[in-house]
């Protein structure tokens, strides 16, 4: 399986998987040479393969096990901080002339999001480890997490909703605002 990360500026760098016995990885700019996996992949027929790109790290996993992390800080003697660093991928392509896996390959990332009685509360689909923070609006409570983040699993962390204040207690915040002018 051969992948290539592009940016806005040109070609980040390649991914080549090896499927053969043992499976090996080649990563171009931060690999001298093809390595096997420190963890071997599931031995399954179909295997769903994640890549995740962070500013900091190159990771891949197989059926959900993590099978490398590559901190791009810590490859010496190679370009790959310089050709990898950064959090921007913009596309991403499958080589079929190398490919025998599936066809079907997507980038993680999670839909647009509502949270009712937030301020500014929809956010368009985002990728993964993007991170949203929620403020609701006067005379409603934040229950849940403040920050969200889109998760490797397509899904948003948390369960947020902003939850109006009991109408007493909004009376009485008017009251102090008034008060106070």
């Amino acid at each position: 399986m051969r992948m290539h990360t592009y940016n806005s500026s040109g070609g980040i760098g390649a991914l080549r998987v090896k499927f053969s016995s043992p499976m090996q990885y080649y990563v171009g700019f931060c690999s001298f040479g093809w390595s096997e996996f420190p963890v071997r992949p599931a031995t399954e027929v179909n295997k769903a393969w994640t890549f995740i790109k962070t500013e900091d790290n190159f990771m891949i996993s197989c059926n959900g096990e993590q099978l490398v992390n590559i901190t791009f800080s810590e490859v010496n003697g190679t370009q790959c901080h310089d050709s990898w660093g950064g959090n921007v991928v913009e596309r991403l392509k499958f080589s079929n002339m190398h490919d025998t896996a599936s066809e079907f390959y997507r980038t993680v990332s999670c839909p647009s999001i509502t949270v009712l009685n937030a301020e500014n509360g929809t956010w368009p689909e985002q990728d993964y480890g993007a991170t949203i923070q929620v403020h609701c609006k006067d005379d409603f409570r934040l229950t849940g997490d403040k920050i969200m983040t889109c998760q490797t699993d397509g899904y948003w962390s948390g369960n947020t909703t902003c939850n109006e204040i009991s109408e007493l207690i909004a009376i009485n915040r008017q009251k102090k605002k008034k008060k106070k002018k």
